[in-house]
C-alpha cells in the first residue's frame, strides 16, 4: 500500500479540524490565544502527516523563502525576551509554535483533496460574525445604537469617580466578560469581515443562493457593526473594501488599467520608502535633522501622527533594543524604552519593534514581499472561483491597511495593563493561514498534461481544463 493511499480515509478528518480549528480562533477567547496557537499546530501537525507526499520534487525547497524569513520573526518575537514577554516560558514557546503551525496548516490544506476553502473562508466569516454579533448587542444593551452621534454633545461619563468619554469606548468580549475598549479595537473584527462583500459580485445568486445568503448576512452584520459605533476609519475601509470589489470585478482583465496600478502603486512604494528612510535617519542621530526647518520640522517630529511613531523609532535602534525593548537599561537615560512599552502607536510595524526588534521587522517584510508575489502567482493560475479570489485579495489588503492605522495595543479602557500582541493575535494566525494556502514560490508553468477526454472550460475562473489529466510533470497548482 502506497503512503498516499494509506493516508486517504484521514484526509476528511484533517478538513474537518482545520474547518474548526479556524472556527475557533477567528471566534477567539481573548486570553486564551495560547490554546489556539497550540491547536493550530498540533492540526498542523496532522495535516502535514497526511499530506506530505503531495508536495512535488524539490518545492519545500523552494518554499524555503517563506519558511526561513517567518522562522526566524517566530523565533525573535517569542523568544528574544522583550519585556511583554519576560518570564512567560510556555507562552513564548507556544507562541513560536502557533506562527509556524497556522502557515504549515495552510501549506497543507491547499493539498488535502477533501479541504475546500470556500468551507474554511465561510468558517472564518461565521466565527467573526459569532463575536461581531455578541459584541454590538453588548454595546447596544449598553449604550445604544449611534451613541457616538446621541451623546455627541454631552460624552462625558464616569467610571470609578472618573470622567469618561461614552462616545470613544465600545463593550467587547474578552475571554468569559464583557469589557469597554477603544473603538477601532472592537471594529477591527467588523472590517475583516466586510473583505466578504467583494465576493457579492461574482455569486450568482439565482444558482448559488444558500452561499449568496450566508456571505450577504456577513456583508449586512458587518457593515452594521461599524455604522452603528460611527467609527469613521471603519467606514472609510468599507468604502475601500467597495473599490477593490469593483475594480476586480470590472477591471482585472483590463491591460491598460493594470499598467496603470502598476505604476501608481511602484510610485506611491517609492515614496513610502523614501519617506520611511528620512524618518529612520532622523531617529539614528542623536538630534533631529529637520529641527532647523519649521516645515520639515512639523512634517517629522512635531506633528500628533510622527510624536508617535518617533516615541518608538528613538529607542529602537539602540543596541539593548535591536532583539525586542527592553527597559530598565542604564543607557536609557531618559526612560524611552520604558514609555514606548507603555504606548499604543497605532502601527502594528512599530509594535513589532516592540516585540521583536529590528530584525524581526525585517524578517516580516521579507515574508510579506515573497507573500505579494505568491498572491499574484495565485491570483493569475488558481483554479479558485473568483468570489474566493475576491475575498483573500481583500483581507489581504485590509488587513495590512486597518493595523498600520489602526492597531490597539492596550485597547480595554478601565484594564490597563491588558496587552494586544500582533505577533500572538488571533487575526494574525488566520491571515498565516490563508497566506499559507496560497503560497508557492516559483513561477507556474501554463497546465500541461495528456489529453483523455474533451475539453472544458470553468466558467468560474475562466481557465481552461479537460475532464481526466495528468499532472505529473508539471508545475501547475493542484486541482480542486
Amino acid at each position: 500500500m502506497t503512503a498516499k493511499k494509506s493516508f486517504k480515509g484521514y484526509e476528511g478528518i484533517v478538513a474537518f479540524l482545520i474547518f474548526e480549528v479556524l472556527a475557533l480562533t477567528t471566534f477567539g477567547l481573548g486570553g486564551i490565544n495560547i490554546v489556539f496557537h497550540i491547536a493550530g499546530f498540533l492540526v498542523a501537525t496532522f495535516a502535514l502527516l497526511t499530506s506530505g507526499n503531495q508536495f512535488k520534487k524539490g518545492e519545500l525547497l523552494h518554499l524555503l523563502v517563506f519558511i526561513v524569513p517567518l522562522f526566524i520573526f517566530a523565533v525573535l518575537v517569542s523568544l528574544a525576551g522583550s519585556d511583554y514577554f519576560e518570564g512567560k516560558i510556555l507562552e513564548n514557546i507556544c507562541s513560536l509554535l502557533g506562527i509556524m503551525g497556522f502557515f504549515f496548516m495552510g501549506l497543507a490544506a491547499r493539498r488535502n483533496e477533501s479541504f475546500n476553502i470556500e468551507t474554511a473562508l465561510i468558517c472564518i466569516g461565521g466565527g467573526l460574525a459569532l463575536l461581531i454579533l455578541i459584541n454590538t448587542f453588548a454595546t447596544w444593551f449598553d449604550y445604544g445604537p449611534f451613541y457616538p452621534l446621541i451623546f455627541s454633545s454631552k460624552p462625558d461619563g464616569y467610571y470609578r469617580g472618573e470622567v469618561i468619554n461614552l462616545t470613544k469606548e465600545m463593550n467587547v468580549l474578552v475571554g468569559l466578560k464583557f469589557y469597554e475598549s477603544t473603538i477601532s479595537y472592537g471594529t477591527q473584527f467588523a472590517v475583516l469581515l466586510s473583505a466578504s462583500i467583494p465576493a457579492l459580485f461574482f455569486i450568482d445568486r439565482k444558482k448559488e443562493t444558500k452561499k449568496f445568503l450566508v456571505v450577504a448576512l456577513y456583508a449586512v452584520i458587518s457593515i452594521l457593526a461599524i455604522v452603528t459605533v460611527t467609527s469613521i476609519t471603519g467606514i472609510i475601509f468599507l468604502a475601500i473594501v467597495l473599490v477593490i470589489g469593483v475594480v476586480y470585478k470590472f477591471f482585472r482583465d483590463n491591460d491598460l488599467f493594470k499598467k496603470l496600478l502598476k505604476w501608481a502603486f511602484i510610485v506611491i512604494l517609492g515614496l513610502g520608502c523614501l519617506f520611511a528612510i528620512l524618518v529612520i535617519i532622523n531617529n539614528i542621530t542623536s538630534t533631529s535633522i529637520f529641527a532647523q526647518n519649521a516645515f520639515l520640522n512639523k512634517v517629522f517630529n512635531t506633528n500628533h501622527v510622527m510624536s508617535k511613531i518617533n516615541a518608538v523609532l528613538s529607542p529602537a535602534f539602540k543596541p539593548y533594543n535591536l532583539f525586542g525593548f527592553h527597559s530598565g537599561n542604564i543607557d536609557d537615560v531618559y526612560g524611552q524604552t520604558y514609555d514606548a512599552l507603555l504606548s499604543s502607536s497605532g502601527h502594528f510595524e512599530l509594535e513589532i519593534l516592540k516585540e521583536g526588534g529590528i530584525f524581526a521587522l525585517i524578517a516580516l517584510i521579507t515574508f510579506g514581499v515573497f507573500s505579494f508575489f505568491s498572491t499574484g502567482r495565485y491570483l493569475k493560475n488558481s483554479r479558485d472561483n473568483f468570489s474566493t479570489k475576491s475575498v483573500l485579495l481583500t483581507f489581504f489588503i485590509v488587513f495590512v491597511l486597518y493595523y498600520s492605522v489602526a492597531f490597539e495595543t492596550f485597547p480595554l479602557i478601565h484594564v490597563k495593563e491588558y496587552l494586544n500582541s500582533f505577533s500572538r493575535s488571533t487575526p494574525f494566525m488566520v491571515l498565516l493561514f490563508l497566506v499559507g494556502y496560497v503560497a508557492n514560490a516559483k513561477k507556474i508553468a501554463p497546465v500541461e498534461f495528456e489529453k483523455k477526454e474533451k475539453k472544458t472550460k470553468d466558467v468560474g475562473t475562466g481557465v481552461s481544463a479537460v475532464e481526466e489529466y495528468d499532472f505529473s510533470d508539471s508545475d501547475q497548482e493542484e486541482k480542486e
